[in-house]
């Protein structure tokens, strides 16, 4: 059975039954978290799954990096690229990170840099012996560079 006839069994499953994740998990004997991840797989679009449904080619994991985009474009855009270039799961999941630098949200920024400020603060520098304080220094130097960097730019 592959991936796509075991999500769609246990879709029909649980519909029929009306069953929620947890029950269908209990009565399948998986864990809620892999039977979700199956079932996750009914988002793919449905040519994907056509395609899929018979090809035990694609695996369970490979599907699921398919699954997890965010909207059907970029669900039938990566799974061209994998069919392309031939791409295992951890190939796939490079694939989507690409370019994709993750920001952190202005609030966490903040409260990471009044931390390290506060931590800086809090610093006794008196009880160091000359070479930590000269790699102290040199950290600190490169610290405040990276600071002025940072300042130039905004």
């Amino acid at each position: 059975m592959t991936a796509i006839e075991e999500a769609e069994a246990l879709q029909k499953v649980k519909k029929s039954h009306g069953y929620n994740s947890k029950t269908l998990a209990k009565m399948i004997g998986k864990s809620e978290p892999s039977t979700s991840e199956i079932l996750k797989l009914m988002s793919l679009p449905e040519d994907i799954r056509d395609e899929c449904r018979k090809d035990l080619n694609w695996s369970k994991s490979l599907l699921l990096e398919i699954a997890k985009q965010d909207n059907e474009r970029k669900m039938r855009s990566l799974f061209r690229r994998i069919k392309r270039k031939g791409l295992n799961r951890d190939e796939a999941r490079l694939e989507t990170r690409k370019g994709a630098r993750h920001q952190p949200k202005p609030q966490v920024v903040m409260k990471r840099l009044s931390g390290l400020n506060e931590y800086i603060k809090k610093i006794d520098l008196t009880v160091l012996v000359d070479a930590d304080k000269k790699s102290v220094c040199k950290e600190m130097v490169s610290l405040k560079k990276r600071i002025e960097q940072i300042l130039k730019n905004l």
